[in-house]
């Protein structure tokens, strides 16, 4: 009997992680009694290039049931998506998933398309009020660009996203890729997306801000 618990007690951890994997990409209505995390990001959280286990929402799944959080995350990334694309689609998940708590990590893309630091504000005001209106608490997380883009614009498409989270009182992750930005062993061949080493990092920079707010 005691040779069966001992085999029981790791198969049982597995099964655990199995299912919970299986909760972060179900389509459809999902509910948890801890909440329900919806991560709206580009290819930045959708593992572009890294296998998806490793990739940092997984590795924030993996921190939740480690902390003993019950919170299920859904995670409705897109690899080119822009703040745009989000605004346009977000209505429609938040129907479907009914989240408690939204990780909005959208502006890289318009960043690296020169869209109007005006107008990745308008978008993202309108996803945090779609948000506000569901009753979800939002996390916002901010993007920077390279001062090659032009340091003007580098500066303000920067400053969109404190400025916002100051304007709507919501809690910030400052910069996705803060601590490896500039370390190119950190990047994939195309020096734009982290690769698996740097998951990691995200996931830290992420908890940081998200643990206080799951743990109140």
């Amino acid at each position: 009997m005691k040779k069966l618990i001992k085999l029981l007690i790791p198969i049982s951890s597995k099964v655990v992680m199995m299912l919970s994997m299986v909760l972060i990409l179900m389509p459809g209505k999902t509910f948890a009694a801890g909440g329900v995390l919806l991560v709206v990001g580009d290819s930045l959280s959708a593992s572009y290039g890294v296998p998806p286990e490793k990739s940092w929402v997984t590795l924030l799944n993996n921190r939740l049931i480690e902390s003993s959080y019950p919170m299920v995350i859904v995670n409705k990334s897109v690899s080119g998506a822009t703040t745009q694309n989000g605004a346009d689609r977000l209505a429609t998940w938040l129907q479907e998933v009914h989240p408690t708590h939204v990780l909005l990590a959208l502006g890289s893309n318009d960043g690296l398309r020169g869209v109007s630091a005006r107008l990745i504000k308008k978008n993202i005001i309108k996803m945090i009020e779609q948000c506000q209106k569901e009753g979800a608490t939002i996390i916002l997380v901010g993007f920077q660009i390279p001062a090659n883009y032009g340091p003007d614009y580098a500066e303000d498409f920067k400053n969109v996203f404190p400025a916002l989270a100051e304007q709507e009182s919501l809690p910030l992750v400052p910069f996705l890729l803060a601590g490896f930005a500039e370390d190119r062993q950190y990047f994939q061949g195309d020096g734009l997306h982290p690769n698996e080493a740097a998951q990691p990092i995200i996931l830290d920079n992420v908890w940081k801000i998200l643990e206080p707010i799951i743990k109140n």
